[in-house]
């Protein structure tokens, strides 16, 4: 939900921006086809714009090292679950208010679109219609202006015959050709999406205008004296008006199309705004593509020199296979041989080697060699966990640090093997590296579930969630959330159950995170 949330609240922002361009812009030109294009562009742009997810950074490495075949302490317990019972009154529900609003106000206004097209299908069956050619005139009896849905013109039926209706039905007949009332509809249902966002309503009142100024020129272009036609309009001024999904001949507007209708025609170098429009919604949409994403410099660096010259490769996370052994490798800080891992871990932040085909150099603020992959590889510190999963203004304190202890549930002392977060349900939960999502599932005695491999021996684990808002495969960024805190598995209380692996064995996470509260 909350990811829904900041679509809507995107998409209304981008909405206000285009709007304000059209006001400032094209409000006033006589372009009326180039004005409902932009208004109906914007409106698709700024649902499409929000779902866009640009990365000005390389992948993740997916290596997958940890949490395998692990026999967790819960697991070992999994006979008695039978036997053990949470109370409900420590799962006290979250209902925040602004996700209920949200939904309230959409489901309002879909009655209220709903509603009118039940209006417009009750007065079709209703009344008798009168079909000229591709044109069905409804013979109403209600004191209503003419309006038009589609190829179904609404008239008052005393007045469908009268010599003097022939302007008013030919312009509601523009309506029809033009395919007004599909715009309508489009914007009616955007609407439901947008409740909340005055400028959805600004942009439908602009819209419309549009549409009347279309449907008026097409009328005098058909050679219809332009001064009695204002005056037809002046007559129905006082008509009873209908509103939501049609097109009437009588609007709100009046004194606007009498404008518009002795305006000067725009000049055709008015089309340059027009045009200027594409680099804005360009660079508009490369902010809001990028926005939630944290950028940062670079500073793993990759340089092969080959007889056809140096390869370079600049991320946040480099790999160089090798064919053979490399030899006189040296590092600007010395090294440790680490046995159990099998692994050369550099001390420095650069290591220059030669191979059968050239000379390398790696920079990085961490490098490895595997002897038996034959691999360096090269990484930041955001592939180490390094920033506690819910903000310190979020959690309430550590129930439980790492290390053996009584377990609240199960009345066993047992070893923990990681910490836990005490929160309200709800709060956001954020992954501690960057990494790439293995598995995200329910499972009984952790609820639900996520793992996460950050590569270089380095795996975390994210237990008792509410819900989680990612899934296997999928590249995540350190500071990124991935769920929110709840009481899912075998739990007492909202909580996060954390931990960490390194190399396949559990790891303080004290010893990685800034963890201020006990």
């Amino acid at each position: 939900m909350a990811d829904f949330i900041i679509y809507t609240l995107k998409s209304a922002l981008l909405l206000g921006i285009f709007y304000l361009l059209y006001f400032l812009l094209f409000r006033k030109e006589t372009f009326y086809h180039f004005n409902r294009m932009y208004i109906l562009g914007s409106m698709v742009i700024s649902l499409i714009i929000p779902v866009l997810n640009i990365s000005l950074s390389a992948p993740v490495s997916h290596i997958q090292n940890n949490f395998d075949f692990v026999n967790h302490a819960f697991l070992d317990f999994t006979g008695t679950m039978e036997l053990v019972t949470v109370s409900a009154t420590e799962k006290v529900a979250s209902f925040p208010i602004v996700p209920y609003l949200l939904v309230v106000g959409m489901l309002i206004a879909l009655g209220r679109v709903g509603f009118q097209l039940m209006s417009i299908y009750r007065n079709i069956i209703k009344y008798e219609i009168e079909k000229k050619g591709k044109y069905h005139f409804v013979l109403i009896d209600q004191h209503q202006s003419t309006h038009s849905f589609f190829n179904y013109i609404f008239v008052h039926k005393s007045e469908f015959r009268k010599k003097r209706m022939r302007d008013v039905l030919l312009h509601e007949q523009k309506h029809a050709d033009q395919g007004h009332s599909i715009d309508l509809l489009f914007i009616g249902f955007l609407s439901i999406l947008q409740w909340f966002n005055p400028f959805i309503y600004l942009f439908k009142r602009a819209l419309v205008e549009t549409h009347e100024f279309q449907a008026d020129h097409a009328v005098i272009s058909l050679g219809i004296d332009r001064f009695r036609y204002q005056r037809l309009l002046l007559e129905h001024a006082r008509s009873v008006v209908m509103t939501g999904l049609t097109s009437s001949f009588n609007q709100s507007i009046i004194k606007n199309r009498l404008k518009m209708m002795n305006k000067i025609k725009s000049s055709n170098k008015a089309i340059i705004k027009y045009l200027m429009v594409f680099p804005v919604v360009f660079f508009v949409g490369i902010f809001f593509a990028i926005s939630q994403e944290k950028i940062e410099e670079s500073i793993a660096e990759l340089v092969i020199n080959t007889e056809n010259g140096p390869i370079t490769g600049i991320s946040d996370f480099v790999i160089l296979d090798f064919t053979s052994s490399p030899k006189n490798m040296k590092s600007d800080g010395g090294f440790y041989y680490d046995i159990d891992g099998k692994k050369v871990v550099f001390n420095g932040e650069e290591v220059q080697g030669e191979t059968d085909k050239g000379t390398f150099k790696v920079k990085a603020d961490n490098i490895i060699f595997y002897e038996g992959d034959s691999r360096i590889i090269g990484f930041t510190d955001d592939y180490i966990p390094s920033i506690s999963p819910i903000d310190a203004k979020d959690y309430k304190k550590i129930t439980s640090g790492f290390g053996m202890r009584m377990h609240p549930v199960l009345k066993k002392e047992m070893m923990h093997n990681g910490v836990d977060f005490s929160a309200n349900e709800g709060t956001p939960i954020m992954v501690s590296a960057n990494g790439t999502v293995r598995t995200a599932e329910f499972i009984e005695n952790y609820g639900n579930r996520v793992i996460i491999d950050h590569g270089n021996g380095y795996s975390t684990s994210y237990s008792q969630m509410q819900k989680y808002l990612v899934e296997p495969g999928q590249t995540v960024k350190k500071g990124e959330i991935i769920g929110y805190v709840g009481s899912s598995g075998l739990s007492t209380a909202p909580h996060l159950h954390y931990e960490i692996m390194k190399d396949g064995k559990y790891v303080d996470p004290k010893d990685y995170l800034n963890i201020e509260k006990e």
